[in-house]
């Protein structure tokens, strides 16, 4: 015997994720031997782990290793996860860590995850514990909640799902879409929580945090997101329900920041196409987008379904395609509302291609002259959801998410001897005559007794 597993010569050969361990002791005078193959020229070995002293005498190895310090990653858990690549979702290796003493191909064992601390566990999540209804909902209080969420999403039902804890994303890799292979109906809610640092560049046909939305999503924002290479893509979701779908899809108080590179059918700001009945509100994307794709929007690639927009705004930046919507509408596509819209990333004639029978109302447009203008605006469709700071080139945000101005504290309207300026809250100077409620000095909510 001249190799562990693949004795004898390996030409042209791939070896994919496999692992061997133990007492390792390879008979023979064969010059040539390995813990996987022995005289392996031509052989490429990705992802393979052994205790021996080498892959194989003349192997390729990538992200492969061998010799005695793999050995000490068997019983903690990081042979398991790097078997897997860092998947946690649906993974091929499992390890029930304490229980056993390598990892094995048996989906009734635990999944191993690594967490913020660097440390290899199966996590201690409630999910399993759940239901996922309204009285009893999902509660995501980890990465490791939201990347196994989809292993608990159930068709028989609305899955409510609540985000507990802002979530850094930062060191994840390989993020498979929410509702991407299985869609599933959900109703999901951030509870003013953000997800930050999230990349989605897997070779999906939905490339975006929800593969398919169906149902609703508020409370929420993701910051810094970056997603990419999706023949169908949108930050938020490809796709917005289904045209046969009578179930509505809300949402509702969320917003987006990052970047999107999309290429093919279509891509959005926020979503890539709208399917099903949606209504959009109080929302809004700052997302730099490179776009290829036929149909590209600011907030939504195409329209193939009945929407209403309501307080809503794109900024950022599109090298193609519309500031609000990219379009793709046909004769046969309902006749959508647009409530106060405004269009920061794009020059003032372009909107996107809309049907007749559209309502456009207050739809506003940045002519590089009336940015302030568009600020007051902005804060004005509801005082009690928008806020803004009114320094130049801030762009509104909405009250009580992560980037709101900085929580109300009393007033002192002077700064070294010096009067600041006062803002009410639709953005109106205000120095004289102040009444008791709440200002905005300095970019921060004062409240004046």
């Amino acid at each position: 015997m001249r190799a562990g597993i693949l004795g004898g010569e390996l030409h042209l050969t791939n070896v994919y994720n496999c692992w061997t361990c133990g007492d390792l002791e390879i008979n023979t005078t064969h010059s040539q031997k390995g813990g996987f193959g022995g005289e392996a020229a031509g052989a490429n070995f990705y992802g393979c782990w052994t205790t021996y002293k080498n892959i194989g005498a003349m192997a390729t190895p990538y992200n492969s290793y061998a010799g005695d310090e793999v050995a000490a990653t068997i019983g903690t858990g990081e042979l398991c996860y790097n078997l897997n690549a860092g998947k946690v979702v649906s993974p091929a290796w499992r390890q029930t860590l304490g229980e056993d003493a390598h990892p094995v191909l048996d989906s009734s064992h635990k999944v191993v995850f690594l967490d913020e601390d660097g440390i290899y566990t199966n996590g201690n999540s409630k999910l399993p514990e759940q239901k996922g209804t309204q009285d009893d909902p999902f509660v995501i209080m980890s990465v490791n909640d939201l990347l196994s969420l989809n292993d608990y999403l159930s068709a028989d039902q609305i899955n409510f799902v609540q985000l507990g804890v802002d979530l850094d994303m930062a060191k994840v890799s390989g993020w498979e879409p929410i509702c991407n292979n299985t869609v599933f109906a959900i109703d999901f809610d951030g509870q003013g929580h953000t997800i930050s640092n999230l990349t989605c560049n897997a070779a999906s046909s939905y490339n975006s945090f929800f593969g398919v939305l169906n149902g609703n999503l508020r409370n929420i924002g993701f910051e810094n997101m970056t997603v990419a290479d999706g023949d169908r893509t949108g930050m938020i979701a490809a796709k917005v329900g289904f045209e046969d779908n009578r179930m509505e899809s809300v949402i509702e108080h969320v917003y987006v920041n990052g970047t999107l590179t999309c290429a093919g059918a279509y891509g959005g700001g926020m979503f890539g196409k709208i399917d099903g009945h949606t209504i959009i509100k109080n929302c809004y994307a700052n997302v730099a987008i490179n776009s290829t794709a036929t149909y590209t929007g600011g907030i939504v690639g195409q329209v193939g379904g009945l929407l209403l927009m309501e307080n809503v705004y794109a900024a950022g930046s599109s090298t193609r395609g519309g500031g609000i919507v990219g379009g793709g509408q046909t004769s046969e596509t309902p006749a959508s509302t647009y409530k106060n819209v405004a269009v920061w990333n794009n020059d003032y004639e372009i909107f996107g291609r809309t049907v007749r029978g559209d309502v456009k109302q207050g739809v506003i447009f940045y002519d590089s002259t009336n940015f302030s203008d568009m600020q007051k605006a902005v804060v004005a469709w509801d005082a009690s959801v928008w806020s803004c700071d009114m320094e130049e080139g801030s762009y509104p945000v909405l009250v009580g998410s992560a980037n709101t101005p900085d929580a109300i504290e009393d007033v002192n309207v002077s700064e070294n001897g010096n009067v600041r300026d006062i803002y009410d809250l639709t953005g109106r100077k205000v120095n004289s005559q102040l009444k008791k409620g709440i200002y905005i000095v300095g970019g921060k909510k004062i409240l004046f007794r």
